[in-house]
């Protein structure tokens, strides 16, 4: 045994302060983004964004990375950093994912260890809780939240960690969809039925039955969101 065991390294204050600094600012401005804040296509100008978040240019800079790699804004010649536009392609690429992922996350319940699927069905009724909730209130931002964290726990019933991963992936593609949406709490008041009816589905082990109510879903919510989007 080493009688001197060398010291482990850990973050400085600074260090602590500034990883800090990068995730708040970086939900504030996706939020800001999500939220219609800064439409499609608008520019985000470095200066003015370090003075709305009250914090450097190089965290400003850091932001802006992490952002363009969740795929809410892009780089342009000329422009610099603007918010992505959306188009019809994009959406059927990111529902083509989600089909694939989340039905066969369901189809694949059955083999996943013991417990995965008691579990996400807890955090599914606790999702759909909080959407009940965010109903009541009128409060658009909470619901897509909950959607989301409804349909995280439906992949991750396969018990997988990449097929998660996957639509983690996607995730912030998705708010941007939904924060598209001229009224969202009319855009996801009928999904929260459905949503529950896929959930008591997979509670009661009905699987490929709850993997073709998604199926529908998952097309239904595509082509809304396009034909919101084209209008």
């Amino acid at each position: 045994m080493n009688p001197h065991p060398e010291p482990v390294e850990t973050p400085g204050l600074e260090e602590r302060l500034q990883v800090s600094a990068v995730d708040a600012s970086t939900e504030a401005l996706r939020v800001a983004i999500v939220d219609g804040e800064f439409p499609a296509g608008s520019r985000l100008v470095e200066m003015e964004i370090t003075a709305r978040l009250g914090v450097s240019r190089n965290t400003v800079r850091e932001v802006f990375r992490i952002l363009q790699a969740e795929r809410l804004v892009e780089r342009e010649a000329h422009r610099g950093v603007v918010v992505r536009t959306l188009t019809p392609e994009s959406i059927k690429d990111v529902f083509v994912v989600r089909r694939l992922a989340e039905t066969g996350a369901i189809r694949e319940a059955a083999s996943a260890p013991l417990g995965t699927r008691e579990e996400c069905c807890r955090r599914m009724r606790a999702a759909l809780a909080d959407a009940g909730a965010a109903l009541k209130a009128s409060d658009a931002h909470r619901l897509a939240a909950a959607d989301l964290a409804f349909h995280g726990a439906v992949a991750a019933l396969a018990g997988s960690g990449r097929l998660v991963e996957v639509i983690s992936a996607i995730k912030e593609e998705l708010r941007l969809a939904f924060g598209s949406v001229p009224d969202r709490v009319a855009f996801h008041a009928p999904y929260v039925a459905r949503n529950a009816e896929i959930c008591e589905l997979v509670e009661n082990g009905e699987d490929e039955a709850a993997a073709n109510v998604l199926h529908q879903y998952l097309i239904d919510s595509e082509a809304q969101i396009i034909a919101l989007l084209t209008e």
